[in-house]
């Protein structure tokens, strides 16, 4: 049975934590930027509700955190569980002033790593707009293999339908990966630590 209790996680770098109530201000700053909404759902919820969410998340199903990089709150990261197919969806938003710091393939792999590791599930996917090169390059280079295309069930402010495509990771791939895994093997990421205060 997966344990159910909030934990944070710590890399190199990172702590991801789980959400406080009073997170809203901080991912407001950087939440209504064009660059950071720009392949997001035209659903997606603002900050406070987004936050509201993830501080009464069920763990047992799914995992949020957000992202800190020096105490300050650089994006999020999440982990829906689907314990009957054995498998994880990942993502994860960097706020644009962080980006090009490889802080989503950090936080990336720290949650990959809870997924095959302490969750013990055997595959972890994601999902990206197609247009959105750099979360196609992230994927890639997390060791993910394309898995398909989705038709997208929603339709941009501007008409516009676009595709999502489809990466995925077997825990065997990345148990035979060096260079996914050797962090962990290092005790440098991921680590799960009690929840933060």
């Amino acid at each position: 049975m997966l344990c159910s209790e909030p934990r944070e996680l710590r890399t190199e770098r990172l702590v991801l934590r789980p959400y406080r109530p009073d997170d809203g201000k901080a991912i407001a700053r950087y939440a209504s930027d064009e660059d950071y909404r720009r392949y997001l759902s035209p659903t997606h919820p603002g900050p406070e509700e987004f936050v509201a969410h993830n501080v009464a998340a069920d763990w047992s199903v799914e995992r949020p955190w957000v992202i800190t990089l020096e105490s300050v709150i650089v994006g999020s990261a999440f982990l829906g569980i689907n314990s009957e197919d054995d498998a994880a969806e990942l993502a994860c938003l960097v706020a644009p002033a962080f980006w090009k710091r490889e802080i989503g393939f950090e936080a990336s792999s720290a949650a990959i790593g809870h997924a095959f590791v302490e969750l013990d599930l055997s595959k972890v996917v994601a999902r990206s707009d197609s247009r959105h090169e750099a979360s196609i390059r992230l994927m890639t280079k997390l060791g993910m293999r394309s898995a398909g295309v989705a038709c997208s069930h929603h339709a941009r402010p501007e008409g516009e339908q676009v595709d999502e495509v489809i990466y995925e990771l077997l825990r065997d791939d990345w148990s035979s990966s060096t260079e996914l895994n050797e962090p962990l093997r290092r005790g440098t990421a991921p680590r799960a630590g009690a929840r933060g205060s």
